[in-house]
């Protein structure tokens, strides 16, 4: 854990890029917010907002799918206050956060920093082009496609910052089962007016709102009108034991291979005993280009390029977890497009698997 100390001087040095929204605590200091001005409530983007909002939009969603375990993903998550919270109330496997701004990122770091035991990952990018006066040029777009998939993804009042055409991209793209959006009234494109209303997405339906609670917001200058959108997803969560078991009954090789050929092959990736110079001396490699159980073997190049892409999904599973959905395939017997996934997230201990129905 950080020193007093360190947290000072970091307080002080991410204030001095952009001021505070947030008040998360670090032990018995806790940072002021530029809204300690008496104009706005002071916690009208920490503790308040997500007591009122945030934490009842995860508890109705936890009573349709239990969050613990699960993976929770703020987008514009300032100082990382609600997935801080988020972690402590619903018991998440991992919680992840995205924000553009240089200060911002930084007073995230230091509560990714101080709070050790949180399991959070920090992104430093945006999910689109944003509107001229905010747009940081040095801020790294954030690759949807590459990103985890998770049960919530959690937008605070950031998506007017986006371009509209850039927020509908990254919806369509977004792999999450729930997405919650806070929304200010009145928000709008700055640089053409329009407005900035959710997109309608065949992707994306709404299941619950949360009208503005005014008795908390209301301030010398009014009250800002607030409304979470709960939207879900065609996504499902799976458990990893059962899609497992599926894929073994399909075939004897499915059940050697996965039970008997690639743990062992996981774990020497894992621990660095095999460089990507080494695959054709593996097992793996091996079982690609002689015919097993039936199989057909493959031509020794492809046999590598097959066990190369092994090689990189077990390293990116383990650093980013579970990127893409599987697919679920009515037509097939073993009902899975995924098998080496759902293989190594068994293996490092992952109890769910986020699956697609493919139509």
């Amino acid at each position: 854990m950080l020193s007093e100390q360190e947290v000072h001087r970091r307080i002080q040095e991410s204030a001095a890029i952009r001021r505070w929204y947030q008040s998360v605590p670090y032990g018995k200091i806790t940072p002021p917010t530029h809204f300690d001005d008496g104009k706005t409530h002071p916690d009208s983007y920490g503790e308040g907002r997500y007591q009122h909002y945030v934490k009842r939009c995860l508890a109705w969603i936890n009573e349709r799918l239990t969050l613990r375990d699960g993976v929770f993903c703020e987008v514009g998550c300032s100082a990382g206050l609600f997935p801080l919270r988020a972690w402590q109330d619903f018991g998440l496997r991992a919680v992840l956060g995205v924000e553009a701004a240089p200060g911002g990122f930084a007073q995230l770091c230091l509560t990714r920093d101080y709070y050790d035991k949180l399991p959070l990952k920090v992104y430093r990018a945006s999910i689109g082009p944003m509107e001229p006066n905010i747009n940081n040029p040095d801020t790294q777009m954030l690759d949807v496609a590459a990103f985890p998939a998770v049960c919530v993804t959690l937008l605070s009042c950031v998506h007017y910052h986006l371009r509209r055409a850039a927020f509908q991209a990254y919806l369509d793209s977004l792999d999450s089962m729930y997405l919650v959006i806070l929304t200010e009234e009145g928000t709008h494109d700055i640089t053409s007016g329009e407005s900035k209303d959710i997109p309608e997405s065949r992707q994306w339906q709404i299941v619950y709102r949360i009208e503005t609670q005014t008795d908390w917001l209301t301030t010398k200058d009014g009250h800002k009108n607030i409304t979470a959108l709960i939207y879900r997803s065609p996504m499902e969560r799976l458990n990893v034991e059962e899609c497992f078991s599926d894929q073994l009954r399909a075939n004897e090789f499915n059940k050697r291979f996965y039970t008997d050929i690639f743990p062992p092959f996981i774990d020497d990736v894992l621990a660095g005993r095999i460089q990507e110079v080494d695959l054709d001396k593996t097992e793996v490699y091996h079982w690609q280009v002689e015919p097993k159980y039936g199989s057909t073997p493959w031509r020794p190049e492809v046999a590598m390029q097959r066990v190369r892409s092994y090689y990189h999904l077990v390293r990116s599973i383990a650093d980013h977890g579970q990127e893409q959905p599987i697919m679920l395939l009515a037509t097939r017997v073993d009902r899975w497009d995924g098998h080496h996934r759902i293989a190594v997230l068994r293996h490092l201990g992952v109890p769910y698997v986020y699956a697609r129905q493919l139509t």
